[in-house]
């Protein structure tokens, strides 16, 4: 299931992690870019730690609360006789609403938009505007679409990729402790840095 804005809230002590954008409920945890850029930040604190951590996620951050809350008043108002569940269709993926508004019906009965009450209206907003979930781990390695780590780039001369500590060796891409958030930043690392040092790795043999 994808959402298609999200932005998603952890602390790290006293240091919040926030980030926004695509996000996919995959079949064994969560996914997609606002995801990838949080783990950026969140992935050494849940190698270290070995500590699950607490997430909240704002299903529909282009509304505050308040202009949310005028939504679905008005929604129910408009159509009293449909489910609510048809109301929040207009802001969430079909299997995102099911899902939240299960979440507001005791004994699983649909409630009619016109039968929300003031109670459950505000437990509705809550699931959408700060859902819990906790993080437990991260994917393997063999598994990363991107890495972290490698040569320091203090040691690797810019201009020309080659390395600081021994001359004749070149560094390029994720073999570089480099990345970017998504966007398409990791490939311009890779291919800016790849040309760089294959240019002057050809030069540096021709002079030998």
């Amino acid at each position: 299931v994808g959402v298609p804005e999200v932005r998603v809230t952890a602390m790290l002590g006293d240091t919040k992690i926030q980030t926004t954008g695509p996000l996919m409920f995959t079949d064994d945890g969560l996914g997609g870019p606002v995801i990838f850029d949080l783990s950026r930040a969140i992935v050494d604190s849940l190698y270290q730690n070995r500590q699950p951590l607490a997430l909240k996620l704002d299903l529909c951050p282009s509304k505050d609360i308040q202009q949310l809350e005028a939504f679905i008043i008005e929604g129910c108002a408009t159509r009293p006789k449909q489910e609510i569940a048809r109301v929040v269709t207009e802001l969430l993926p079909l299997a995102m609403t099911l899902y939240v508004v299960e979440q507001i019906q005791p004994d699983g009965r649909p409630i009619l938009a016109g039968q929300l009450s003031r109670d459950a209206r505000r437990e509705l907003i809550g699931l959408i505007k700060e859902m819990p979930l906790t993080i437990k781990a991260i994917r393997s390695l063999a598994d990363a679409t991107i890495t972290r780590g490698g040569v320091s780039l203090d040691e690797i001369e810019p201009t020309t990729m080659q390395s600081r500590i021994c001359p004749g060796l070149f560094f390029a891409g994720e073999v570089m402790n480099a990345d970017g958030p998504c966007g398409g930043y990791n490939l311009q690392i890779a291919w800016s840095t790849g040309a760089l040092a294959g240019k002057n790795a050809a030069m540096s043999c021709k002079k030998t």
